[in-house]
């Protein structure tokens, strides 16, 4: 007789469920354990149920003995599962504040509020990283399109504006991509590094009741183009979960798009072996 085991699922402000789950909120990750890798709690799901974790690592089918060729690729990988991580640690400190509330408020109040740096600590690691992936694929274009040997473009925004250089199958998309979630994306870390940290916030996690279940929001500041601090006294609906899994999921799916140019999607195949040749001799005099 075959005996399931349940796991649980993690919804929307952290709500985690096996059964019943909270109406109208999406899943964002699942504790199933054949979707978990070693080092994380817990697989992030996309809108489909795909797990973005499991697609960030089968990014590229490489072949064996062939890593020195696939430096800029791995990048692109390396900068999604760290970004992941940060995440899943996010999704984990959620979960956490929910379950307190629910021990020890489950009846009688409907709303609170707590403290959790370590939210905020983990927010700020997640939007360095996904704002790599962006200067990582830029890396990646260069070397297939350009093909200088040394020289790099400047960042991500030098890919933008190169006019006729990238295929029209991976430019449009990431053209969109910049407008979509880049730009807020790099407004963030630009805030964090230049202007003021998350903390500005007071690192507060409020607690609300959705569908008699306690839930938790950490908000980011709604308008990190103004590169004020005094605009964190503005209330924002922006939630740090909510928006750092929009992001993630939206980058793991621009990333699977880079490979679909055909001169990327032979080269991960069948990669020239002058290249590790090239770069085996770097640096020997």
């Amino acid at each position: 007789m075959m005996v399931m085991t349940e796991y649980a699922d993690v919804y929307e402000h952290g709500i985690e469920a096996i059964i019943d789950p909270p109406q109208g909120l999406l899943r964002l990750a699942t504790r199933e354990n054949n979707l978990i890798y070693s080092g994380y709690t817990l697989a992030v799901l996309d809108r489909d149920g795909s797990s973005l974790n499991d697609r960030a690592v089968r990014l590229f089918e490489l072949p064996a003995h062939t890593m020195s060729d696939y430096y800029e690729e791995y990048e692109v990988r390396y900068c999604l599962r760290a970004a992941l991580y940060h995440l899943n640690r996010i999704v984990d400190l959620y979960v956490d504040k929910c379950r307190l509330f629910e021990e020890l408020h489950r009846f009688g109040p409907v709303s609170g509020n707590t403290d959790e740096s370590r939210i905020i600590f983990e927010v700020d690691g997640f939007l360095v990283a996904a704002r790599r992936v962006y200067e990582a694929i830029s890396k990646v274009l260069w070397k297939h399109y350009v093909g200088q040997p040394t020289g790099r473009w400047k960042s991500i925004r030098s890919a933008l504006n190169a006019t006729g250089i990238i295929p029209a199958e991976f430019d449009q998309p990431l053209q969109q991509s910049w407008i979509t979630h880049g730009e807020k994306l790099g407004a963030y870390r630009d805030f964090i590094v230049h202007t003021a940290t998350l903390a500005d916030t007071g690192a507060t996690c409020w607690m609300t009741k959705f569908e008699g279940r306690w839930g938790a929001t950490v908000q980011l500041h709604p308008n990190p183009e103004t590169k004020r601090r005094a605009a964190w006294d503005t209330p924002s609906d922006v939630d740090a979960l909510g928006y750092c899994h929009d992001v993630a999921a939206h980058l793991v799916g621009l990333s699977e798009a880079l490979m679909t140019p055909p001169e990327i999607r032979s080269y991960i195949a069948n990669p020239p072996r002058r290249n590790s040749a090239h770069r085996r001799g770097a640096g020997q005099h």
